[in-house]
């Protein structure tokens, strides 16, 4: 009977380190590049790898091999790396959700904690929509009431405005005294971007007219906002220095949101839109074009739109008075000065508010009347802010 010899590896301190070593530097090297699954399946592959190792020496070799520190090796390696990155993931998403929980609704901070990754640093250019808003004579407001009246004016104002956004999944960019800048479409993709944005401006509007009561008599004022709203490609992304950034957007189509904001006041409305948002949308809402007008800085004309109302929502009396205008800017186009001011007069004495883009209209038609343009003008105006 052959007698079956096993012997130790000779250099058994030196082969346990060097295959401590090599085991710990692949969960080092490999642990950190991957999910959960991954890094479970890696970690009980070098196991098992150790483990056929063994035993093929053992077999092959009658050589008995040491496992104990290799295995304490992958263990204590495994359970390092991965209580690390539970601890900065951990750590990374109290970040996220303390620095954008003011700003983003909580659904999207849901997606992004999830998914880092769409907050990439520096910026990228989307199509998104964009809306400004401000509160019409504020300064002369303030000046009516003491300084802690007015942050808690402003506080409750901003929450209010601020709680509409977020349930709309859009994103506030900043606020500046009573103004907000927010849009739609980042850090989280949207499809209906510009629709979101529009209804949450007309429900803004809403709960601004159902607060007045309220306002007034807590503060003696009442608040009219107007806000301007336009698509269109803009660059959204982390900016600032190094040791301060802000998601933010910037661009062309911003600039024009932000300008549409201000020719509210030329045409007495509160929520202004571009033809490129309204193109978007112009079977949610109802509207009424209100002119074809050069914005400060631009060249181009385009069209301005006022939202009145969710088209669901819309009342008969909106709809007549959104067709009735229609039809008097339809005789104005065709340079029927006259009629289209006998119309618009019409109208502005039937609005209950006293319209004042029908009495924008009336004195166009008298000067107009008066006065004929020459038969190449455009019958575009330029606006300033």
């Amino acid at each position: 009977m052959t007698s079956l010899t096993i012997s130790k590896f000779g250099w058994q301190n030196t082969y346990d380190m060097a295959l401590a070593l090599i085991l710990s530097l692949a969960l080092w090297f490999g642990l950190p590049r991957m999910n959960a699954v991954a890094g479970v399946s890696l970690f009980v592959g070098l196991l098992g790898l150790l483990g056929w190792f063994t035993y093929y020496m053992f077999a092959a070799h009658h050589l008995w091999l040491n496992t104990v520190t290799p295995i304490m090796a992958l263990i204590v390696g495994y359970t390092g790396i991965t209580a690390d990155q539970f601890l900065r993931e951990r750590k990374s998403k109290r970040f996220i959700q303390g620095a954008f929980s003011r700003y983003l609704s909580p659904k999207v901070i849901q997606q992004i904690v999830a998914n880092p990754d769409l907050l990439k640093l520096g910026g990228e250019k989307r199509v998104m929509t964009a809306f400004f808003s401000d509160v019409a004579g504020f300064t002369t407001i303030s000046e009516k009431l003491e300084p802690q009246q007015i942050v808690a004016l402003l506080n409750d104002y901003l929450t209010l405005m601020t709680d509409i956004i977020h349930q709309l999944d859009g994103t506030v960019d900043k606020f500046e005294g009573d103004a907000i800048i927010a849009f739609w479409g980042a850090p989280i993709p949207i499809e209906n971007h510009a629709e979101l944005c529009v209804r949450a401006a007309i429900r803004m509007q809403s709960i601004s007219a159902a607060s007045q009561a309220r306002w007034k008599q807590e503060w003696g004022v009442e608040l009219v906002t107007r806000m301007g709203i336009n698509t269109g490609s803009m660059v959204v992304g982390n900016m600032g220095s190094k040791e301060r950034m802000d998601y933010t957007m910037m661009g062309d189509a911003v600039n024009l949101a932000a300008r549409l904001e201000g020719a509210n006041k030329y045409y007495g409305s509160r929520v202004m839109v571009s033809q490129f948002t309204y193109g978007h949308v112009r079977d949610k809402f109802l509207f009424r074009e209100v002119d074809r007008a050069r914005v400060q800085g631009k060249k181009e004309a385009i069209s301005l739109y006022e939202a009145i109302a969710e088209i669901e929502n819309a009342t008969a009396e909106q709809r007549n008075a959104v067709e009735r205008f229609n039809e008097a800017l339809a005789a104005f186009r065709v340079r029927k000065f006259e009629n289209a001011r006998d119309m618009f007069m019409a109208l502005y004495d039937a609005s209950e508010k006293k319209d004042a883009a029908s009495a924008l209209y009336v004195n166009r038609c008298r000067q107009l009347a008066a006065m004929p343009p020459p038969e190449e003008w455009d019958m575009v105006y330029d606006l300033a802010k």
